[in-house]
């Protein structure tokens, strides 16, 4: 049995070796290797980047590896080779769910730092990136108690199915595959099928004063995030409404979101807070005159990066 366990530790061994290498291999293709002084802008984000390091530490992989063997011994009543096969699958798995989780992290914490015109262009270039994304979007989804989307939906039904809606950032159009309006516009910066238009949210081809209810649904990462609400501004109708989805944890203050609204000509109708994890805010657009400038208030004083919280099983 002693010899069994030394196979399966110098194998597990040789797995990690080859996910690290392959670990840089990605961190390069998104300008994170060796970028030290871009990612630790903060101590809260050098504190995530060590975090999401941490995750390849060998040591720390290993004690990983301990307790998962001591869980499937207890449950495990097969055969000692059977059992060893299990294990080293299953580890392999664990060992894959972690590495896309950490790809997930630092490809969030980029597309809080940049514009939706380098974001465009990074996707462009790799498209396997948004991928990564959504698939990292959808595991995090499972862990949610709420889904913000089935939560605007449900608030859309209240809406004639007549309305014109424009879902900004749509991620894989799920609002335009679950709601009952007929016409419902879907921007992303990749289409992974066929409802998403692709462009940036900051310039969509819609015309001036199309849509009747304009959504951004946790899509609200870019540096330049007044060129979205501009552009939503624009191709809403005077009286129509704008909801926006957030983390509770990325918002610094709610105030100061309604005083740079109001600024961009918007008026709070409502918010509603969801099992202390999201909100979600409903405007009306109140100005007739094409808004010309933005607030001077910084968008950190409204928001804060975004970082997935890890959770325990």
């Amino acid at each position: 049995m002693k010899q069994e366990g030394k196979s399966v530790t110098k194998g597990v061994g040789k797995i990690i070796k080859q996910r690290k290498n392959k670990q840089k291999e990605q961190l390069k293709e998104l300008g994170l290797e060796n970028n030290d002084n871009k990612i630790k802008k903060s101590k809260k984000t050098q504190k995530r980047y060590i975090e999401t390091k941490s995750y390849f530490n060998v040591n720390q992989f290993k004690k990983n590896v301990s307790k998962e063997k001591k869980q499937e011994e207890q449950s495990s009543s097969s055969s000692g080779a059977t059992q060893t096969s299990s294990k080293s699958g299953t580890l392999h798995d664990v060992f894959e769910a972690k590495l896309k989780e950490s790809k997930f992290r630092l490809l969030n914490e980029k597309l809080y730092s940049i514009t939706g015109d380098e974001a465009k262009k990074m996707f462009a270039k790799d498209k396997s990136l948004f991928g990564i994304y959504h698939e990292g979007y959808r595991s995090a989804i499972k862990k949610w108690t709420i889904d913000p989307i089935e939560q605007i939906v449900k608030r859309l039904k209240e809406f004639a199915k007549n309305k014109v809606v424009a879902d900004f950032g749509c991620g894989e159009a799920r609002i335009a595959t679950l709601a009952e309006q007929t016409i419902i516009h879907s921007f992303d910066l990749v289409a992974v099928n066929d409802k998403v238009t692709v462009c940036n949210m900051a310039h969509t081809p819609l015309k001036d004063g199309d849509v009747d209810v304009a959504i951004f649904c946790l899509s609200l990462m870019g540096t330049n995030f007044y060129d979205y609400i501009k552009e939503a501004n624009r191709v809403l109708k005077t009286g129509g409404h704008l909801i926006i989805a957030e983390a509770e944890s990325r918002l610094e203050s709610k105030l100061t979101l309604f005083k740079a609204l109001q600024q961009m000509g918007f008026e709070l109708l409502k918010e509603n807070r969801y099992d202390n994890f999201f909100r979600i805010f409903e405007f009306t657009k109140k100005n007739t005159e094409a808004i010309t400038t933005i607030p001077k208030i910084e968008v950190s004083q409204i928001f804060k990066p975004w970082h997935y919280k890890k959770r325990e099983k």
